[in-house]
Protein backbone atom coordinates (compact mmCIF):
# COMPACT_ATOMS: atom_id res chain seq x y z
CA UNK A 1 0.00 0.00 0.00
CA UNK A 2 1.45 3.29 -0.74
CA UNK A 3 1.58 5.35 2.19
CA UNK A 4 -1.34 8.03 2.18
CA UNK A 5 0.30 11.04 1.08
CA UNK A 6 1.26 9.98 -2.17
CA UNK A 7 -2.60 9.10 -2.78
CA UNK A 8 -4.12 12.19 -1.50
CA UNK A 9 -1.57 14.67 -1.67
CA UNK A 10 -1.74 18.27 -0.63
CA UNK A 11 -4.80 20.02 -0.23
CA UNK A 12 -6.90 16.78 0.45
CA UNK A 13 -5.06 17.43 4.07
CA UNK A 14 -7.68 19.82 5.00
CA UNK A 15 -10.68 16.87 5.20
CA UNK A 16 -11.98 16.67 8.55
CA UNK A 17 -10.20 13.80 10.89
CA UNK A 18 -7.71 13.32 8.12
CA UNK A 19 -5.04 12.92 10.44
CA UNK A 20 -7.22 9.24 11.98
CA UNK A 21 -6.65 7.88 8.11
CA UNK A 22 -4.45 5.04 8.92
CA UNK A 23 -4.70 3.50 5.00
CA UNK A 24 -6.12 4.47 1.88
CA UNK A 25 -6.57 2.82 -1.44
CA UNK A 26 -8.11 3.82 -4.70
CA UNK A 27 -11.70 2.15 -5.70
CA UNK A 28 -11.93 2.12 -9.59
CA UNK A 29 -15.52 1.39 -9.67
CA UNK A 30 -18.77 3.46 -11.31
CA UNK A 31 -19.18 6.33 -13.59
CA UNK A 32 -19.19 9.02 -12.09
CA UNK A 33 -16.04 10.49 -12.51
CA UNK A 34 -15.49 11.21 -8.43
CA UNK A 35 -12.06 10.05 -6.79
CA UNK A 36 -12.84 7.08 -4.73
CA UNK A 37 -11.03 5.75 -1.81
CA UNK A 38 -11.52 3.22 0.76
CA UNK A 39 -10.50 4.28 4.16
CA UNK A 40 -9.73 2.23 7.66
CA UNK A 41 -9.27 4.70 10.60
CA UNK A 42 -6.78 4.77 13.61
CA UNK A 43 -9.95 3.23 15.74
CA UNK A 44 -11.20 0.39 12.60
CA UNK A 45 -13.64 2.25 10.90
CA UNK A 46 -14.12 1.50 7.68
CA UNK A 47 -15.36 4.45 5.05
CA UNK A 48 -15.82 5.29 1.44
CA UNK A 49 -14.53 8.66 0.50
CA UNK A 50 -16.03 10.47 -2.39
CA UNK A 51 -13.89 13.86 -4.37
CA UNK A 52 -15.61 16.24 -7.20
CA UNK A 53 -15.02 19.33 -8.32
CA UNK A 54 -16.03 22.37 -5.75
CA UNK A 55 -18.50 23.22 -8.98
CA UNK A 56 -20.30 20.00 -7.71
CA UNK A 57 -20.81 21.42 -3.50
CA UNK A 58 -24.26 22.19 -3.92
CA UNK A 59 -25.72 18.69 -5.48
CA UNK A 60 -23.53 17.28 -3.44
CA UNK A 61 -24.99 18.67 -0.27
CA UNK A 62 -28.18 17.75 -1.38
CA UNK A 63 -27.53 14.16 -1.94
CA UNK A 64 -25.71 13.92 1.78
CA UNK A 65 -28.75 15.23 2.88
CA UNK A 66 -30.79 12.74 0.91
CA UNK A 67 -28.78 9.89 2.12
CA UNK A 68 -29.07 11.04 5.60
CA UNK A 69 -32.99 11.17 5.59
CA UNK A 70 -33.06 7.70 3.78
CA UNK A 71 -30.41 6.16 6.72
CA UNK A 72 -32.74 7.67 9.53
CA UNK A 73 -35.25 5.53 7.84
CA UNK A 74 -32.92 1.97 8.70
CA UNK A 75 -32.88 1.81 4.84
CA UNK A 76 -29.70 -0.34 4.49
CA UNK A 77 -27.09 1.95 2.75
CA UNK A 78 -23.82 3.49 3.31
CA UNK A 79 -24.48 5.92 6.64
CA UNK A 80 -23.31 9.47 5.86
CA UNK A 81 -20.59 10.57 7.92
CA UNK A 82 -19.34 14.01 6.89
CA UNK A 83 -19.67 16.82 3.91
CA UNK A 84 -17.16 19.68 3.15
CA UNK A 85 -14.73 21.36 0.99
CA UNK A 86 -11.35 20.51 0.72
CA UNK A 87 -8.07 20.90 -1.61
CA UNK A 88 -8.08 24.83 -0.67
CA UNK A 89 -12.01 24.86 -1.58
CA UNK A 90 -11.35 23.36 -4.80
CA UNK A 91 -12.68 20.17 -4.38
CA UNK A 92 -16.15 18.82 -2.22
CA UNK A 93 -16.20 15.28 -0.78
CA UNK A 94 -18.81 13.02 1.18
CA UNK A 95 -17.10 10.77 3.15
CA UNK A 96 -19.78 7.72 3.83
CA UNK A 97 -19.56 4.28 6.10
CA UNK A 98 -18.32 1.24 4.11
CA UNK A 99 -20.29 -1.62 3.08
CA UNK A 100 -19.09 -4.63 3.58
CA UNK A 101 -19.56 -7.28 0.63
CA UNK A 102 -19.68 -8.09 -2.94
CA UNK A 103 -22.35 -6.52 -5.18
CA UNK A 104 -25.32 -8.36 -6.62
CA UNK A 105 -24.53 -8.11 -10.12
CA UNK A 106 -21.37 -10.24 -9.62
CA UNK A 107 -22.10 -12.58 -7.09
CA UNK A 108 -25.92 -13.75 -8.89
CA UNK A 109 -24.19 -16.17 -11.56
CA UNK A 110 -22.66 -17.82 -8.80
CA UNK A 111 -25.60 -18.41 -6.58
CA UNK A 112 -28.78 -20.94 -5.93
CA UNK A 113 -31.97 -20.27 -7.45
CA UNK A 114 -33.81 -20.32 -4.00
CA UNK A 115 -31.16 -17.66 -2.75
CA UNK A 116 -31.94 -14.99 -5.90
CA UNK A 117 -35.31 -15.81 -5.11
CA UNK A 118 -34.60 -14.70 -1.70
CA UNK A 119 -32.26 -11.44 -1.99
CA UNK A 120 -35.24 -10.42 -4.26
CA UNK A 121 -38.06 -10.22 -1.65
CA UNK A 122 -35.05 -8.01 0.35
CA UNK A 123 -34.39 -5.80 -2.46
CA UNK A 124 -38.26 -5.19 -3.33
CA UNK A 125 -39.03 -4.82 0.56
CA UNK A 126 -36.06 -2.37 0.89
CA UNK A 127 -37.27 -0.44 -2.78
CA UNK A 128 -40.53 -0.16 -1.56
CA UNK A 129 -39.10 1.69 1.84
CA UNK A 130 -37.27 3.80 -0.15
CA UNK A 131 -40.43 4.48 -2.32
CA UNK A 132 -42.17 5.74 1.22
CA UNK A 133 -39.20 8.43 1.73
CA UNK A 134 -41.00 11.99 1.79
CA UNK A 135 -41.09 14.26 -1.54
CA UNK A 136 -41.05 18.00 -1.41
CA UNK A 137 -44.74 19.79 -1.65
CA UNK A 138 -43.97 21.46 -5.05
CA UNK A 139 -42.85 18.94 -7.75
CA UNK A 140 -42.58 18.99 -11.38
CA UNK A 141 -44.93 17.96 -13.94
CA UNK A 142 -43.48 14.26 -13.88
CA UNK A 143 -46.02 12.46 -15.88
CA UNK A 144 -46.20 14.97 -18.50
CA UNK A 145 -42.53 15.58 -19.15
CA UNK A 146 -42.42 11.57 -19.30
CA UNK A 147 -44.59 11.30 -22.67
CA UNK A 148 -42.88 14.01 -23.67
CA UNK A 149 -40.01 12.44 -23.18
CA UNK A 150 -40.89 9.35 -24.28
CA UNK A 151 -42.04 10.49 -28.01
CA UNK A 152 -38.66 11.95 -27.93
CA UNK A 153 -37.29 8.42 -27.11
CA UNK A 154 -38.68 6.75 -30.31
CA UNK A 155 -37.89 9.89 -32.43
CA UNK A 156 -33.99 9.56 -31.20
CA UNK A 157 -34.03 5.10 -31.86
CA UNK A 158 -35.86 6.16 -35.06
CA UNK A 159 -32.79 8.20 -36.42
CA UNK A 160 -30.00 5.98 -35.17
CA UNK A 161 -30.87 3.75 -38.61
CA UNK A 162 -30.75 0.74 -35.90
CA UNK A 163 -32.67 -2.24 -37.95
CA UNK A 164 -34.61 -4.23 -34.79
CA UNK A 165 -37.19 -6.25 -36.45
CA UNK A 166 -40.63 -6.12 -34.56
CA UNK A 167 -39.44 -3.01 -32.54
CA UNK A 168 -42.39 -0.87 -34.70
CA UNK A 169 -44.28 -2.56 -31.58
CA UNK A 170 -43.10 -0.80 -28.52
CA UNK A 171 -44.00 2.38 -30.30
CA UNK A 172 -47.66 0.95 -30.77
CA UNK A 173 -47.81 0.02 -27.43
CA UNK A 174 -46.81 3.14 -26.06
CA UNK A 175 -49.07 5.54 -28.44
CA UNK A 176 -51.99 2.76 -27.21
CA UNK A 177 -50.98 2.70 -23.49
CA UNK A 178 -49.97 6.02 -22.91
CA UNK A 179 -53.01 6.75 -20.84
CA UNK A 180 -51.78 4.88 -18.15
CA UNK A 181 -49.40 7.27 -16.89
CA UNK A 182 -51.82 9.95 -16.52
CA UNK A 183 -52.58 10.58 -12.61
CA UNK A 184 -50.09 8.07 -11.08
CA UNK A 185 -48.91 8.50 -7.72
CA UNK A 186 -45.67 10.10 -7.45
CA UNK A 187 -42.69 8.68 -5.01
CA UNK A 188 -38.91 9.61 -3.99
CA UNK A 189 -37.07 7.27 -6.31
CA UNK A 190 -33.47 6.22 -5.73
CA UNK A 191 -32.85 6.23 -9.53
CA UNK A 192 -30.61 3.33 -10.48
CA UNK A 193 -31.74 0.94 -8.23
CA UNK A 194 -30.26 -2.54 -9.53
CA UNK A 195 -28.17 -5.52 -9.60
CA UNK A 196 -24.78 -3.68 -9.53
CA UNK A 197 -26.05 -1.29 -6.43
CA UNK A 198 -26.90 -3.69 -4.40
CA UNK A 199 -24.20 -4.91 -1.82
CA UNK A 200 -24.42 -8.56 -0.52
CA UNK A 201 -22.92 -9.21 3.03
CA UNK A 202 -21.91 -13.19 3.91
CA UNK A 203 -24.74 -13.38 5.60
CA UNK A 204 -26.75 -12.21 2.51
CA UNK A 205 -27.83 -8.63 4.06
CA UNK A 206 -28.28 -5.86 0.94
CA UNK A 207 -27.05 -2.40 1.46
CA UNK A 208 -28.35 0.19 -1.39
CA UNK A 209 -25.09 2.38 -3.36
CA UNK A 210 -25.17 5.03 -5.28
CA UNK A 211 -27.69 7.66 -4.92
CA UNK A 212 -26.50 10.21 -7.15
CA UNK A 213 -29.60 9.59 -9.13
CA UNK A 214 -32.30 9.80 -6.56
CA UNK A 215 -35.38 12.09 -7.94
CA UNK A 216 -38.72 11.60 -8.07
CA UNK A 217 -41.54 9.90 -10.41
CA UNK A 218 -43.56 6.79 -10.90
CA UNK A 219 -42.36 4.28 -8.25
CA UNK A 220 -42.89 1.59 -10.59
CA UNK A 221 -40.73 3.03 -13.69
CA UNK A 222 -38.37 2.15 -11.51
CA UNK A 223 -38.48 -1.26 -11.81
CA UNK A 224 -37.37 -0.13 -15.74
CA UNK A 225 -34.00 -0.45 -14.26
CA UNK A 226 -34.20 -2.84 -11.58
CA UNK A 227 -35.08 -5.41 -13.87
CA UNK A 228 -31.92 -5.73 -16.42
CA UNK A 229 -31.49 -9.14 -16.37
CA UNK A 230 -34.96 -10.51 -15.82
CA UNK A 231 -34.48 -13.22 -18.82
CA UNK A 232 -31.37 -14.49 -16.77
CA UNK A 233 -32.01 -14.80 -13.31
CA UNK A 234 -35.79 -14.73 -13.31
CA UNK A 235 -36.19 -16.19 -9.72
CA UNK A 236 -34.30 -12.64 -8.20
CA UNK A 237 -36.54 -10.89 -10.06
CA UNK A 238 -40.07 -12.23 -9.30
CA UNK A 239 -38.91 -12.01 -5.12
CA UNK A 240 -38.29 -8.18 -6.63
CA UNK A 241 -41.61 -7.78 -7.38
CA UNK A 242 -43.33 -10.02 -4.84
CA UNK A 243 -40.95 -8.29 -2.20
CA UNK A 244 -42.17 -4.86 -3.50
CA UNK A 245 -45.43 -5.40 -2.89
CA UNK A 246 -45.61 -7.84 -0.13
CA UNK A 247 -47.57 -10.58 -2.15
CA UNK A 248 -48.40 -10.86 -6.53
CA UNK A 249 -48.62 -7.52 -8.15
CA UNK A 250 -52.12 -5.80 -8.63
CA UNK A 251 -53.15 -6.12 -12.01
CA UNK A 252 -52.51 -2.66 -12.97
CA UNK A 253 -48.95 -2.96 -12.62
CA UNK A 254 -47.78 -5.34 -15.14
CA UNK A 255 -49.36 -3.12 -18.97
CA UNK A 256 -47.10 -0.16 -17.25
CA UNK A 257 -44.25 -2.04 -16.26
CA UNK A 258 -43.99 -3.12 -19.63
CA UNK A 259 -44.81 0.38 -21.32
CA UNK A 260 -41.86 1.47 -18.84
CA UNK A 261 -39.61 -1.47 -19.74
CA UNK A 262 -39.99 -1.61 -23.44
CA UNK A 263 -38.97 2.55 -23.40
CA UNK A 264 -36.34 1.94 -21.47
CA UNK A 265 -34.75 -0.76 -23.90
CA UNK A 266 -35.55 2.01 -26.79
CA UNK A 267 -33.46 4.65 -24.67
CA UNK A 268 -30.80 2.48 -23.95
CA UNK A 269 -29.71 2.03 -28.06
CA UNK A 270 -30.17 5.76 -28.21
CA UNK A 271 -27.70 6.16 -25.38
CA UNK A 272 -24.94 3.69 -26.73
CA UNK A 273 -25.48 5.59 -30.46
CA UNK A 274 -25.57 8.79 -29.33
CA UNK A 275 -22.95 8.16 -26.57
CA UNK A 276 -20.82 6.59 -28.61
CA UNK A 277 -20.43 3.76 -27.11
CA UNK A 278 -18.00 0.53 -27.87
CA UNK A 279 -19.93 -1.81 -31.06
CA UNK A 280 -19.75 -4.88 -27.93
CA UNK A 281 -22.71 -1.98 -25.58
CA UNK A 282 -24.76 -1.35 -29.13
CA UNK A 283 -25.00 -5.01 -29.21
CA UNK A 284 -26.02 -5.43 -25.67
CA UNK A 285 -28.23 -2.61 -25.91
CA UNK A 286 -30.05 -4.24 -29.14
CA UNK A 287 -30.44 -7.69 -27.36
CA UNK A 288 -32.02 -5.93 -24.89
CA UNK A 289 -34.97 -4.88 -27.44
CA UNK A 290 -35.06 -7.90 -28.67
CA UNK A 291 -35.25 -9.62 -25.09
CA UNK A 292 -37.94 -7.15 -24.25
CA UNK A 293 -39.65 -8.30 -27.36
CA UNK A 294 -39.92 -11.88 -26.32
CA UNK A 295 -40.75 -11.33 -22.59
CA UNK A 296 -43.85 -9.65 -23.89
CA UNK A 297 -44.52 -11.91 -27.35
CA UNK A 298 -44.18 -8.86 -29.19
CA UNK A 299 -46.06 -6.35 -26.95
CA UNK A 300 -49.32 -8.54 -26.73
CA UNK A 301 -48.73 -9.69 -23.89
CA UNK A 302 -47.93 -7.41 -20.31
CA UNK A 303 -47.00 -10.14 -17.87
CA UNK A 304 -43.15 -11.17 -19.07
CA UNK A 305 -42.43 -14.78 -19.73
CA UNK A 306 -39.71 -14.83 -17.24
CA UNK A 307 -42.18 -14.10 -14.17
CA UNK A 308 -42.84 -17.39 -12.18
CA UNK A 309 -46.36 -17.42 -11.77
CA UNK A 310 -46.25 -20.73 -9.99
CA UNK A 311 -43.10 -20.31 -7.53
Amino acid sequence: MKIKNEILSGGYKDIKNYESFAKIEPVNKGYSGEEKYYIETVDGKRLLLRISNVDAYEYKKNLFTTMSNAAALNIPMPIPVDFGVCNNNKSSYILLSWCEGEDLEKLISSLSEITRYELGLKAGGILRKIHSMPMPEKTKDWHGEYIKGAYEQIQSFNATGVQIEGSDAISRYFEENKHLVNDRPLSFCHGDYFTANLIVSENNDISVIDWDLYGFGDPWNEFSAAINNADVFPHFTTGLIRGYFGSEPSTEFWPLAALYLSMSSLLCVCWAVYGQQSQESLESCINNVKNTLLWFDGMKNPVPTWYLKDL
